[in-house]
């Protein structure tokens, strides 16, 4: 880069809305680590709008009774919430006041795990 040029980086505001969403579900993977691990490897967390904001969470998972069904990898779980929380602010753009309904699935798949998102209008 030449002297004198300068970059310039497009920068995005989230809204309040969605960031607290994002530390809602962040939180509530943090405080069910156990019962993540102790799934079949798949976990979704709906968050519902009521009114003007999202207060509903819903958390839905298999338990996997046999250890060896289990599929949720234990060594993720500590960049589990981080990785949460970053994909719903990713996300910040679809997740707008007409959003009804925020679901977020966690796949665990051997040594590592995929995240998906989905917003109901």
């Amino acid at each position: 880069m030449p002297d004198g040029e300068d970059y310039v980086i497009q920068t995005q505001g989230i809204p309040g809305e969605v960031a607290a969403l994002a530390e809602k579900l962040a939180r509530a993977v943090a405080a069910n680590n156990e019962r993540i691990v102790e799934s079949q490897g798949k976990v979704r967390l709906i968050a519902h709008r009521d009114h003007d904001q999202f207060d509903r969470l819903e958390f839905t998972s298999t338990l996997a009774i046999w250890p060896r069904a289990r599929s949720f990898p234990r060594a993720s779980l500590p960049r589990l919430a981080d990785d949460v929380r970053a994909k719903v602010l990713a996300n910040s753009t679809v997740i707008n006041p007409s959003a009804r309904r925020v679901a977020l699935d966690i796949v665990g798949k051997g040594s590592a795990y995929d995240l998906s998102l989905k917003v109901d209008y």
